[in-house]
């Protein structure tokens, strides 16, 4: 039987799985990046060096090479090549043209749910900087300014101060692919997000996480908790939503992840991807869930959907991804309290993405990160308890080039 060929378009830390996975699984694998030290290249049969994310580049690029599926994970970039490729080469598709504008396009999602009756912020986008100014000042602040069309809180900024409004546009036209700029209301309440599996049109897992972050102006991901209890009424309210949002967009099979603000009794859909979270965050839903969701996004973009159709999520812990980063650039020199997270009985694994020597940089987008702890245990207490040793002990020390001292990167 000739193997199967798999296109995995990006090579960063959140591909890096996905990788493996394939590899597991015995698939050929095609990797595209546009960086020389892409992490995931070694583990590319081939290899595509790639310096955008045109469909029509890529083809060219592959020449004589047809994949038999195409994923992205954790990546925004590559929803509308996703939809090229499996349209030129006539493959298991699991985007529509809607999926792939709601994923690429933070406004068009918030419309389209405002017209669903689902909660989403109110807000004006455009690529005129005066156009948005005057929005603000006709509707007052606080408002969010971030890029409609980029992933992992790249220039997002929460505005509290008119005299901080031209910098935050500033700064989101500027990690804006298509410059195009969306002011929103502020949300304030309890952030999330939810990983969502669907399979024959109908939802089969959907994992809620309590998110931390890093509060305004830019609302990092500090870390993600799994599987802690929800209202029932609560839950019953996210699934029809996420059920709406499904069928709005004609997900039917395949992965997406939903951010959103629990605000009383309302939850705020703030945007979406058609594909699996970066972060780790399929690895958190097998420890919490025992589905291996890597590879069922392979099985589906390879058109093996059916043979997933009786697999049945069943929780078994809570778990949680813990975000490692520093508040300082410079060199790292160790990281203290490494082996008592380590020791914990709700220690799973970690991945370290920079060790003793190297040089990091302090944490203001998501990429900065250092690595992250896994950790998972069915009793809420050993969860607690660790979080509580990664917030108040573990800490990277790193040495800034100019002053030579120690810095807690916590």
């Amino acid at each position: 039987m000739t193997k199967q060929t798999i296109l995995i378009l990006g090579a960063g830390p959140d591909q890096m799985p996905i990788y493996k996975v394939a590899r597991r699984m015995g698939l050929t694998i095609v990797g595209a990046d546009g960086r020389d030290d892409a992490v995931a290249r070694p583990w590319a049969d081939q290899f595509l060096p790639i310096q955008s994310t045109s469909g029509e580049e890529i083809v060219q690029m592959l020449g004589d090479t047809i994949p038999d599926g195409v994923v992205s994970p954790g990546n925004d970039s590559f929803h509308r090549a996703i939809y090229y490729l499996t349209n030129y080469y006539q493959l298991p598709s699991l985007l529509t043209e809607s999926a792939v504008e709601a994923s690429c396009n933070k406004s068009y999602f918030c419309e389209q749910m405002a017209q669903k009756g689902v909660c989403a912020p109110r807000g004006k986008s455009s690529r005129d900087t005066a156009e948005l100014e005057a929005y603000v000042q006709a509707v007052g602040l606080p408002l969010i300014a971030k890029p409609i069309d980029a992933s992992g809180n790249k220039g997002v900024t929460c505005v509290q101060k008119y005299e901080d409004l031209a910098p935050a546009l500033t700064r989101a036209f500027a990690q804006s692919p298509g410059k195009h700029v969306l002011v929103e209301e502020y949300i304030e309440g309890q952030h999330g997000g939810v990983e969502v599996f669907r399979l024959d049109g109908e939802t089969r897992l959907m994992a809620v996480s309590r998110r931390h972050h890093s509060g305004p102006p830019d609302f990092l991901t500090l870390k993600h908790v799994v599987g802690l209890p929800m209202p029932a009424e609560q839950r019953q309210k996210m699934a029809l939503a996420v059920d709406t949002i499904c069928e709005t967009f004609g997900i039917q099979n395949g992965p997406l992840n939903l951010d959103f603000v629990i605000r009383g009794d309302s939850i705020y859909f703030l945007e979406m991807g058609a594909r699996l979270s970066g972060n780790g965050f399929p690895f958190l839903v097998k420890q919490c869930y025992g589905w291996d969701t890597y590879e069922m996004a392979l099985r589906i973009a390879l058109g093996q959907g059916g043979e997933l159709a009786h697999l049945k999520p069943e929780q078994q812990n809570v778990g949680g991804i813990l975000i490692i980063k520093s508040a300082v650039s410079g060199t790292l020199e160790k990281f203290e309290h490494l082996e008592t997270i380590r020791q914990h009985p709700a220690f799973v694994e970690e991945h370290l993405f920079v060790q003793p020597g190297m040089s990091v940089t302090a944490f203001s987008q998501a990429n900065h990160r250092l690595g992250y702890f896994m950790i998972a245990s069915p009793h809420l207490a050993e969860i607690e308890d660790i979080l509580h040793i990664f917030d108040q002990q573990f800490a990277p020390v790193v040495v800034q080039p100019t002053k030579k001292e120690k810095f807690h990167g916590n």
